[in-house]
């Protein structure tokens, strides 16, 4: 799958992808730019016709208590 965090990363080549309601595309980038502050990284899986799962992986020695 390609790099979808990419900064302005929104497909506009592909009817299929635009979006109804509008947006930016700012979002995923926004994601990967905090995430990188936090050395974590962003599993991305999709089904074609399902949908999407955006799954934050923290390492232990961010996360308080540990």
């Amino acid at each position: 799958m390609a790099d979808n965090t990419d900064d302005y990363g929104r497909d506009n080549s592909c009817p299929c992808c635009l979006s109804a309601t509008g947006g930016t595309g700012l979002g995923l980038a926004i994601v990967k730019h905090s995430l990188y502050h936090h050395q974590a990284q962003l599993e991305i899986t999709s089904t074609l016709g399902v949908g999407s799962r955006f799954a934050p992986r923290f390492p232990a020695s961010r996360i308080a208590g540990f």
